[in-house]
């Protein structure tokens, strides 16, 4: 389950993309309950957020919910990516310097990264 924090008040007919623009996202755990039962605790910093559900079986089922979490629930492990060659198209590209730092307990007001690339060749 995908959820998406809210960076605004919701408000009653409001679009998710207006509500959630710039704000975290993260995988939450959902605990199988069986017979197609499910349970969700809160999970990351209390906000409000819309969930996205997935789900397959005689087909397929696609659905978004607004969930508000009153307490702070566990947060995920903080995680980063860097990425410098992409696959577009079936090729090898680059599209310069990618870095990506995800689940912090708080956003930074500021953040800078010094990154030294260098090839097989010794080359930076």
């Amino acid at each position: 389950m995908h959820a998406r924090e809210l960076t605004q008040d919701p408000k009653p007919g409001q679009t998710s993309s207006e509500a959630t623009c710039g704000g975290r996202s993260f995988e939450v755990p959902a605990k199988d309950l069986g017979d197609g039962w499910y349970a969700v605790r809160p999970f990351g910093p209390a906000a409000h957020y819309d969930l996205e559900l997935f789900a397959q079986g005689g087909g397929d089922m696609v659905a978004s919910l607004r969930w508000r979490t009153p307490v702070d629930g566990p947060m995920p492990e903080p995680s980063a990516r860097l990425a410098l060659i992409a696959n577009h198209d079936g090729k090898p590209d680059s599209y310069g310097l990618e870095l990506a730092i995800d689940d912090l307990a708080e956003t930074p007001q500021r953040a800078s990264a010094e990154i030294k690339v260098t090839a097989g060749n010794g080359r930076s």
